[in-house]
């Protein structure tokens, strides 16, 4: 996974400043009502953070997605109904906000981005159990779908954007990419990643 080659591209794509710090926040191809209603909400904290958002609502939000829109502001906030590109979306992101989808996991466990892993509350609870590994390791929090709203998700930002707590996170992330099969299987499932937004 060659963060800096596609970050390079990424910052220059999604219209990004690439000395800031980058939130990526997506809640797969749908879009996710309550993530996205609460990361808006969330919006001037994140802008006092000294950080940026790249938000991919989904097309299916019309609501969340407008109010993304209108924060649009280069070097600030940048929103996408989908992205192509997720591997150029992971290797600008420093923390992500996302659901904990199989497949989600996996491009977090290989790709190395901290963040908060919010599961969606169907089912028997698949995803709480995806998350489970990613959250032991120490690179990932989660936060149940019931408590991210503008309070809980706001409350669970201030903390993981602190330096302190994102280098740790970080390197815990990083050790898990490295750690889950070897390098190598890290690489590979990071390339694949890269070709499917290709």
């Amino acid at each position: 996974f060659d963060r800096e080659r596609m970050a390079e591209r990424g910052f220059a794509h999604f219209n990004l400043e690439p000395r800031r710090a980058t939130l990526l926040v997506f809640g797969g191809s749908q879009g996710a009502a309550r993530i996205n209603t609460a990361v808006v909400d969330c919006a001037e904290q994140i802008r006092q953070a000294g950080w940026q958002v790249l938000h991919v609502t989904g097309s299916r939000d019309s609501a969340a997605r407008a109010r993304s829109q209108a924060l649009s502001e280069p070097g600030y906030w940048s929103q996408h109904d989908y992205i192509e590109e997720m591997h150029e979306a992971y290797a600008v992101a420093d923390l992500v906000v996302s659901r904990a989808g199989a497949m989600t996991c996996a491009e977090l466990s290989a790709t190395a981005v901290p963040g908060v892993l919010v599961p969606y509350a169907v089912g028997n609870g698949e995803q709480t159990l995806n998350a489970q590994d990613l959250v032991a390791s120490g690179g990932w929090v989660q936060l149940p779908d019931a408590a991210a709203d503008t309070t809980g998700l706001g409350n669970c930002l201030r903390e993981l954007m602190s330096p302190d707590t994102l280098a740790a996170m970080t390197r815990a992330a990083r050790g898990r990419s490295a750690q889950v099969g070897g390098h190598d299987a890290a690489a590979r499932l990071a390339d694949v990643v890269e070709r499917a937004g290709s």
